[in-house]
């Protein structure tokens, strides 16, 4: 290995960088619209042949196993040390300080990105507008921040984000969605966070171009960055090509609104297809100064690289929209078969450069993963020493050439995010969960399991191996909720409608992906025969009920709305409430009915409304079933509120509880209720075993309680007008569409996981900079959602066993 003075004499830059030359491309370079996007059969050989030299190479890797592979690549990575030092540098560790953080400054710094075009100097030149494309979990914002206030620029930072919605229920969230939602879902944040009108985020959708400019209100940005990736693990050698659609529709959306001399930054991944080489032409075209560039802070051995574009030509803005148009207007297979450009309308020289650009790339790509892959093979102690030597090398470089300097903790946008959890606490872990889904593995063995997924006993023992290390004394007991609400607090968001619920905050992200991978190889879900309620069942909700009935009368009535006058939970609750009687809450309507249940004030009732059957056939909620299960959960609670008491107990029978909608309106039960609590609930069936494996029924469900201890009837009544007026509203909500839309959302997320409805939620302790927040109802049913689906996998497994035999 060479020796770090020998590197440095042969190392021309640290950063790898590449400027076009577009002096002859004049002005701008007029364009006919109608020629684009009707080639297919065009290619450079040279580019075919590096795209081939380096598949070659990386497939030297296929069968190494990612994790070891993974803290290999991290020991030899050149910028190791970059986090650490800079954190030292600047005294405290600043907002979102991650590798894509250290990225971006480094742009900022290098190519004076963010400074005001000339024409606007007597202008508004005090304020920066900056556009973020595909930028979850936040770091480029957070870096700009950074730099405007570390270098006192006399600047007003107005920006707007995109994102894959994290909450949207059909993101792919172990795909394309980023799971670290604390910069979105901060109050200073969240209404900078634009998902679209359809609320999926995705930039693909035709709807999004035209939503955005309303969102922008017709104002032009000084700044746009585009960070968009794709999850490419299982097809690396086609990276190139998946995420290119995701990159030429970033580039669209912002040539469409920059200003005039504005400046974009885009991340884009190898430079071997004809797609590449059209989409970069049409920056080449569009921007005074056109550079490739690999900043330090990126590892030396992926594909990626930064297109930094300074200086926008507006001329060409419309020919973009036209382009736009012509791009959405095509049937979708050619809208990634056919290039923007024919072969004819690209200058030789542009081809000659881009050529050179990607042998540049490609070679000292190649070049790191091969040495990489012999150290793999064998390190010794002098190579262990010239790597840290080099990496502490490249740290010193990065901060004395960037200026790293600490800025004063309220300059952050969003103090104490860093303090906050990506995640609701939790008692489960999932790494088996992760090693069965081969997230781990290396290439060839993730392939296998894509090819042929089998659920066996190593799936089984993986799940027992979750319950093994989970806490369970923390679960299924009663909880307070401190939450105080007003009617203003609920905003109704409207979305795109979703097949299955396949991405959820209110359950383990890993554990969906492998319900969702059994459910996609089996069809035979699950019957009802043979499975009975577990004793350990009975004994969790036999104690909560006590606690109930100790604090109340004994004599209760039981008001039960269920398919059949005795399931299992009747029989269950009318063995242990001995007054019990079992009403149907349509019959209940009757002011007879009325009469003889509630004759006496002091008499305590138990409400049981059971959605649990409207979802049975399927493992995951769909969005049928979730719109139902709400619109039933409203027209129940809207029906009993007239005559429930401060000191009834309302059970909610249900099966997973996962979509935003069915989560929210059961949350909003917290305004009457403050004591809650959730119990997995199995039941047997008394259907034939023919029909129960016809219909395919699902028995595993749980059950949501509701009650309180001590409430002021005043305060109560007030609280049950506020949820009459929600529901009623909601109820109107589901009842129409919007545009086409449907109503997804009561209460925003972030008021979900942090436990309040305003900002004030977020107690600032300036000094230790932390965040307290109360997520007690989030927690408990993010952990009886786990418990919902690692039964339902048990039991799965079981059942299949028994149909193999």
């Amino acid at each position: 290995m060479k020796s770090v003075s020998e590197w440095m004499m042969n190392e021309q830059k640290f950063e790898k960088y590449f400027e076009f030359n577009n002096n002859e491309c004049g002005e701008n370079t007029a364009f006919d619209v109608n020629l684009c996007f009707k080639e297919s059969n065009w290619k450079i050989d040279e580019l075919t042949t590096l795209k081939a030299d380096l598949n070659a190479v990386q497939c030297l890797l296929n069968d190494k196993n990612i994790d070891e592979w993974g803290k290999h690549t991290a020991f030899t990575d050149r910028s190791a040390f970059l986090m650490n030092d800079a954190k030292k540098r600047l005294k405290c560790e600043p907002q979102f300080l991650t590798r894509a953080w250290l990225k971006f400054y480094e742009m900022l710094k290098n190519f004076n990105l963010v400074t005001k075009p000339a024409s606007e100097v007597d202008q508004d030149n005090n304020t920066l507008y900056a556009l973020y494309l595909c930028e979850a979990p936040g770091a480029f914002i957070a870096a700009t921040n950074h730099f405007i206030k570390s270098n006192e620029l006399n600047l007003k930072f107005v920006w707007i984000a995109t994102s894959l919605n994290p909450y949207y229920e059909e993101s792919d969230a172990l795909g394309a969605a980023i799971v670290d939602d604390r910069f979105i879902r901060h109050p200073n944040s969240y209404r900078n966070w634009f998902f679209g009108e359809d609320n999926t985020g995705n930039i693909l959708n035709k709807t999004f171009f035209a939503s955005l400019k309303r969102r922008l209100a017709a104002s032009k940005c000084d700044l746009i960055a585009a960070d968009g990736g794709i999850n490419c693990m299982d097809s690396p050698d086609q990276q190139e090509m998946l995420t290119f659609p995701l990159i030429l529709c970033e580039t669209l959306l912002a040539l469409s609104n920059l200003k005039s001399e504005a400046n974009f930054v885009v991340k884009c991944f190898s430079l071997f297809e004809t797609h590449t080489l059209c989409l970069i032409y049409l920056l080449f075209t569009a921007f005074q100064k056109l550079i490739a560039y690999k900043p330090i802070a990126s590892k030396e051995g992926n594909s990626e690289l930064y297109f930094v574009c300074i200086g926008f030509k507006a001329a060409y803005r419309e020919f973009v929209d036209l382009l736009t148009n012509v791009y959405f207007e095509s049937p979708d297979e050619n809208q990634t078969r056919r290039y923007i450009f024919s072969r004819a309308q690209i200058s030789s020289d542009f081809i000659t450069q881009f050529v050179d650009c990607a042998k540049f790339f490609q070679s000292r790509q190649r070049n790191a993963i091969l040495k990489n892959f012999r150290l793999f093979q064998n390190i010794d102690q002098l190579a262990v020493s010239e790597i840290t030597a080099m990496k502490k090398l490249i740290s010193r470089y990065y901060i004395r050439k960037h200026h790293l300097e600490h800025i004063d903790p309220g300059d952050d946008l969003c103090p104490g995010v860093e303090h906050a959890t990506v995640t609701v606490k939790n008692v489960f872990d999932f790494r088996h969960i992760r090693k069965c889904l081969k997230l781990d593995a290396s290439y060839n063995e993730r392939k296998y399991v894509a090819q042929s997924f089998a659920f066996n006993s190593s799936l089984n023992d993986a799940l027992n191996a979750v319950y093994n290390c989970a806490q369970f004394e923390r679960l299924f007991a009663w909880n307070s909720s401190s939450v105080s609400m007003h009617i203003d607090d609920f905003q109704f968001v409207y979305g795109s409608k979703y097949e299955l619920v396949k991405c959820s905050k209110f359950c383990d992200i890993s554990l969906l992906r492998l319900v969702y991978l059994y459910c996609s190889k089996h069809e035979t879900l699950l019957t009802t025969e043979s499975f009975d309620l577990s004793e350990k069942v009975r004994n969790t909700l036999r104690q909560l009920l006590n606690t109930f009935s100790a604090f109340h009368s004994s004599k209760i009535a039981s008001l039960l709305n269920c398919a059949n006058d005795k399931n299992t939970l009747c029989k269950f609750i009318e063995n242990f409430f001995h007054s019990h009687r079992a009403v149907s809450l349509e019959k209940f309507a009757s002011a007879e009915m009325q009469r003889n249940t509630l004759s006496q004030e002091s008499e305590r009732k138990v409400f049981v409304i059971d959605l649990n059957s409207m979802d049975a056939n399927s493992f995951l909620p769909t969005f049928k079933s979730e719109t139902n299960n709400a619109k039933q959960l409203v027209k129940c609670v809207l029906n009993l509120l007239p005559y429930l008491a401060a000191n009834d107990l309302v059970i909610v029978h249900l099966n997973a509880c996962l979509s935003r909608l069915v989560v929210g309106t059961l949350y909003s039960l917290t305004t009457i209720y403050k004591r809650f609590a959730f119990v997995p609930w199995y039941s047997s069936s008394n259907e034939s075993s023919f029909h129960a494996k016809r219909l395919k029924v699902s028995i595993v469900g749980q059950l949501c309680l509701f009650t309180n201890e001590n409430i002021e009837k005043n305060n109560f009544n007030e609280a049950k007008q506020l949820l009459s007026s929600l529901f009623e509203k909601i109820d109107a909500a589901l009842q129409n569409q919007r545009n086409h839309y449907h109503l997804l959302e009561i209460i925003s997320v972030p008021h979900l996981l942090s436990g309040n409805f305003t900002p004030s939620v977020f107690f600032l302790f300036t000094l230790m900079r932390f965040i307290f927040v109360d997520t007690s109802f989030t927690e408990s049913l993010f952990q009886a959602n786990v418990v919902h689906f690692l039964e339902k996998l048990k039991l799965a497994i079981t059942q299949d066993k028994f149909s193999s035999q």
